[in-house]
């Protein structure tokens, strides 16, 4: 992952036996205790919805997140938390 400061950046994964790249756009909240992404699809470049983590942990090296998702079919909700490191 690639975050720039100007609200851009890109997820690059392996995908059998290339890269798949796929753009985002961030920002914060108005309090910078969340972060809201949206990624573009690859296939249409179009936008999908925003999405909003708490931000548990940021810093230069790393990005603590934790987000709550339902699902639509259950109705039940998870939560996830995510580490990103930088290289």
């Amino acid at each position: 992952m690639t975050i720039v400061k100007d609200g851009t950046g890109d997820l690059k994964f392996p995908f059998f036996g290339a890269t798949l790249t796929i753009d985002f756009e961030w920002e914060f909240d108005t309090d910078k205790e969340n972060i809201r992404m949206r990624i573009q699809d690859p296939t249409t470049d179009a936008w999908e919805s925003w999405e909003e983590s708490k931000i548990l942990m940021l810093t230069n090296d790393e990005m603590w997140l934790e987000y709550v998702d339902t699902d639509e079919d259950t109705g039940l909700s998870y939560t996830q938390k995510d580490i990103w490191l930088a290289k």
